[in-house]
């Protein structure tokens, strides 16, 4: 189940820890930067550290009807600033019984 359609509170902390209400009260937080990287200017799933490519202040969420887009402005091979990009969190990540996963597909 993707974890926007079943979590409350969903919050960006740090521009890289995903934290939300999973399940009741109980708060979960997931480091993006374990599974989020940066090709070039681009969010990609597979690599690691893109908060470390991405130009301060940002960096943020934007909900959708079913689904939350992490949005992040990242350097490219050139040292410059790409275009925001975005990624959407819920095609990876869901909620395992109030557990934020992540899904390698």
């Amino acid at each position: 189940m993707s974890f926007s359609n079943s979590s409350k509170q969903i919050q960006l902390v740090d521009e890289h820890i995903l934290s939300c209400n999973a399940d009741g009260d109980n708060p979960q937080t997931l480091d993006l930067n374990g599974f989020i990287g940066n090709s070039n200017g681009t969010l990609v799933w597979g690599g690691s550290d893109f908060s470390k490519h991405a130009q301060w202040g940002y960096t943020t969420l934007i909900f959708t009807p079913g689904q939350t887009m992490l949005q992040a402005r990242l350097k490219t091979s050139d040292g410059t600033y790409a275009p925001a990009s975005q990624l959407n969190l819920d095609s990876r990540i869901g909620n395992d019984h109030g557990n934020l996963v992540v899904n390698d597909s």
